[in-house]
């Protein structure tokens, strides 16, 4: 299981490689200096605050044309997506309308209930508030509070896309160190490589003169934020005897 939902986040995590490729190169201003950075850099980092940031040059939104074409640019994409589904999935038996209906749809409806009621899934829960809980923190406050603050909107996407490959890279490899090493002591590397990267943030003040920083936290945080998914997804949709179907649908409640 370790292996199978690592090699499915793996094809997760490689949308972070190309969507933000275009956003970087949607949002580039071709006449933009690449060294503008913050004159202040004690307003960016821990100490952000976007009410003293009026000023700064590097938070300016994007202008209507990048916005249009990175809008236009991930809605082709999305219709892409969805055309080579059609076109290459097989279509799922409805096993439904085979069988009873509305009671077997009730049927497992109750199941999942009964799986998110065992003590396995409450010390599971809050795993799973703690990855609700990172990713955003990456995805709002590290790249508003010091990638943006300081390097410019535009140096967003391409600092994300080392968390994509790392974090795509650690999926693949996140079933071998299971094995290895055990499930715990893979969960225990993602929670010290998280812990670390806080205490870097809370001290580090963000300069684009160390542009190496950037990238080296964008790849930890993407290497744990794999091993976070991959991990307790496989636990939560671990097979129970009546098939994988309880299971999902408890994982999809909790999500919700």
């Amino acid at each position: 299981m370790a292996t199978f939902f690592g090699l499915f986040t793996f094809f997760t995590e490689s949308s972070q490689i190309w969507g933000n490729l275009i956003s970087y190169y949607a949002l580039m201003n071709k006449n933009q200096v690449d060294e503008n950075f913050s004159s202040n850099s004690s307003e960016c980092g821990a100490g952000f605050l976007p009410s003293n940031n009026d000023s700064n040059t590097n938070l300016d939104p994007p202008t209507e044309k990048q916005r249009l074409v990175l809008v236009g640019a991930y809605l082709a994409m999305g219709l892409l997506s969805v055309l080579i589904m059609i076109v290459f999935m097989d279509p799922l038996k409805n096993d439904l309308k085979e069988t009873r209906g509305c009671r077997a749809a009730l049927e497992r409806f109750a199941s999942a209930f009964k799986q998110l009621l065992k003590p396995h899934q409450y010390l599971l829960a809050p795993l799973s508030v703690y990855i609700g809980m990172e990713g955003p923190f990456y995805g709002n406050e590290f790249t508003e509070a010091f990638i943006a603050c300081s390097w410019g909107v535009h140096h967003v996407g391409f600092v994300t896309v080392c968390f994509g490959v790392c974090g795509a890279l650690m999926s693949l490899l996140v079933g071998p160190l299971v094995k290895c090493i055990s499930q715990m002591a893979v969960l225990i590397l993602a929670a010290l490589a998280n812990v670390s990267i806080c205490i870097v943030l809370f001290l580090w003040e963000p300069t684009p003169e160390f542009k190496t920083m950037y990238f080296v936290i964008a790849g930890v945080w993407g290497m744990g934020d794999s091993i976070w998914w991959s991990q307790v997804t496989g636990e939560t949709l671990k097979p129970t005897h009546g098939g994988l179907s309880a299971p999902i649908v408890s994982y999809m409640l909790r999500i919700l």
